[in-house]
């Protein structure tokens, strides 16, 4: 047992001097090291709110589908309707030239019904871009707004869905009657007024009284 001991005791001497224990710090350097770690400021990025990530999702799904939409109907239907109302046009001056007034008129008025349709046609993608860069300048001014986070993120859906559906509303117009279409529209435009109008009045609050938690 002695001579087992001796080696223990030797072993552990050898390894003292190899491998120096590591002495513990003194009191007051570790209470100074405590302050310095409640003394910096925490750098870690704040978690993005539902608000925030509705309308920058939102609103750059809206300007992708908005340029699909307007490189689809200008690559393979826009030309064509030009053509198209280009040729009625054409009929219309041969039908007056020939006295024909009744069948003039008639072309006239497909060809104008020709124009609003393509007009109806540009103004949905049009719309629908432009409520994506609402949504996205609404986006990045959502965290100055002095709002509860529970009517930020209505008025973020509201803003979404209402552009949406306002976009849509002008292009079925055509398809499924003006009054129809007119409906849907103003349904969709009530929604956007609305959340914008919420928008402009959390950030006036925000102006004038500042952020209710003192971070700017």
């Amino acid at each position: 047992m002695t001579v087992f001991r001796f080696i223990k005791a030797l072993l552990r001497k050898i390894g003292g001097v190899f491998i120096p224990l590591k002495k513990p710090a003194p009191a007051d350097k570790r209470q100074d090291k405590g302050k310095e770690r409640a003394d910096k400021p925490d750098t870690s990025q704040p978690k993005p709110s539902w608000a925030y990530a509705i309308l920058v999702i939102g609103g750059v799904a809206m300007l992708l589908f908005g340029m699909i939409y307007g490189g689809v109907y200008g690559v393979f239907f826009l030309k064509g309707l030009h053509n198209e109302r280009a040729e009625l046009m054409q009929a219309v001056l041969e039908q007056s030239a020939m006295g024909r007034v009744q069948e003039a008129q008639k072309l006239y008025k497909e060809a104008e019904h020709l124009a609003s349709w393509m007009k109806t046609f540009n103004s949905s993608y049009t719309h629908l871009s432009l409520f994506g860069l609402i949504a996205l300048s609404m986006g990045a001014s959502v965290s100055r707004t002095r709002l509860n986070e529970k009517l930020k993120m209505a008025a973020a859906l509201a803003l979404i869905f209402g552009g949406t559906v306002m976009a849509v509303g002008v292009f079925i117009q055509p398809l499924a009657g003006e009054t129809f279409g007119k409906t849907v529209a103003i349904i969709g435009g009530t929604l956007v007024i609305g959340s914008t109008a919420v928008y402009l009045w959390g950030i006036i609050k925000w102006v004038l009284w500042g952020s209710p938690t003192g971070n700017v």
